[in-house]
């Protein structure tokens, strides 16, 4: 589960950090977003959308984006599916 959301977090970088940062910069992040889907089984897209801006935002301690403006949940939901 852990490379699936890796390249999707990756791919997205939410804090355009890569390639300039190493590979692992945002392992706290999806470390985080696994514990949400272990915690949340059932969790739909709209939920975890809203774990991840939290997330994110937590992490870097912006306020300024959304997970959803990128679909970043439908692909994660649909990776480990």
């Amino acid at each position: 589960m852990y490379k699936e959301i890796e390249e999707i977090i990756n791919g997205w970088d939410p804090m355009n950090l890569l390639p300039l940062a190493p590979d692992d910069e945002y392992s706290f992040e999806i470390k985080k977003i696994i514990d949400v889907l272990e915690k949340q089984p059932d969790i739909n897209e709209s939920e975890l959308d809203a774990a991840i801006s939290q997330i994110f935002n937590q992490a870097f301690d912006v306020s300024y984006f959304h997970a959803e403006d990128e679909h970043i949940a439908k692909q994660i939901l649909f990776a480990v599916g």
